[in-house]
């Protein structure tokens, strides 16, 4: 019986543990979320630098009229937000999930603002620091 109690407990405590593990990892990753929204809105750059994985890419299918699969790396892209041809408005951030796995996690976001509004499913990689990068962007207009 007492082994069975402490069987119990043992199992209790390593689920406590692994579920308060998930929950800072969630927490940590909307805060990336929201500090990538927020560096876009006011064209920080620098900023987005170091919230973006060194491997970035934004994906843009058929965004804006194009029939086109176009694919923009983090140097591009940070290029757009310096020269103030993307970002710049202030958005709602809506985190509606996030799935992570390991070093791993998606969300999906809807980002909604006076003039634009999309969902992106964002990809995040957890780096040999322990911090969370975005690392993929795969937007969607509506």
């Amino acid at each position: 019986m007492k082994t069975l109690i402490l069987t119990t407990a043992l199992i209790m405590s390593i689920q406590s543990n692994v579920f308060s593990q998930e929950k800072t990892e969630n927490k940590a990753i909307r805060e990336v979320i929201h500090e990538f929204s927020n560096a876009s809105a006011q064209y920080n750059y620098k900023a987005l630098d170091l919230i973006l994985d060194n491997q970035f890419r934004l994906i843009m299918n058929q965004l804006f009229g194009s029939d086109q699969l176009n694919v923009m790396n983090k140097t591009v892209y940070l290029e757009k937000i310096k020269n103030k041809e993307f970002g710049g408005e202030e958005r709602k951030v809506e985190i509606l999930t996030v799935q992570i796995n390991n070093n791993n996690a998606t969300a999906h976001v809807k980002f909604v603002g006076a003039t634009i509004r999309f969902s992106s499913y964002l990809q995040l990689v957890k780096n040999k620091n322990k911090e969370w990068r975005i690392i993929n962007d795969l937007p969607t207009l509506y």
